[in-house]
């Protein structure tokens, strides 16, 4: 991640009141810069996407239940992130894929929920779009793509 560091979160969990407040610090001021910059980039994202992005609070602790990666002709990819929340299950596409990386400890348990933290996106010159997402219990992962759909559904 580039501005929603994981140690700034552990920085503010600490017990130690110095450290937090640092952490607290540092996270503050990685929210002002992000925002400053996602301004300058979100008219490059699907309207559609920013609507439910924002309606959602950017999908900040939704349930991932499912990613599934598609294998295509040559060297294709798509990926499809299946989430919830209390009202809504959605799933987000990611198609063009130039790379990908999830970052999963072997600590974490297999089959145990992973929540939906903060986000990042980046907008590159070709543009390719980098979506960056930091989720609970250290996990992480990147995707690097041109293009991006929502689908959503009420979550009975």
């Amino acid at each position: 991640m580039k501005y929603f560091k994981a140690e700034y979160l552990d920085m503010i969990n600490s017990d130690d009141p110095r450290t937090r407040e640092e952490g607290d610090s540092k996270w503050s001021n990685s929210c002002d810069e992000y925002s400053k910059y996602f301004d300058s980039i979100k008219e490059k994202l699907p309207k559609e996407f920013l609507h439910e992005y924002f309606e959602n609070k950017g999908f900040h602790d939704c349930t991932i239940s499912d990613i599934h990666i598609k294998s295509e002709e040559g060297n294709v990819c798509t990926i499809v992130i299946s989430l919830h929340n209390h009202e809504f299950e959605f799933s987000i596409r990611y198609s063009s894929i130039t790379g990908y990386c999830f970052h999963v400890p072997t600590n974490h348990h297999r089959y145990s929920k992973m929540s939906w933290g903060y986000d990042e996106f980046e907008i590159h010159d070709n543009d390719e779009v980098t979506h960056r997402v930091l989720c609970d219990h250290d996990c992480e992962f990147v995707v690097h793509f041109k293009e991006l759909s929502l689908e959503q559904k009420p979550n009975y």
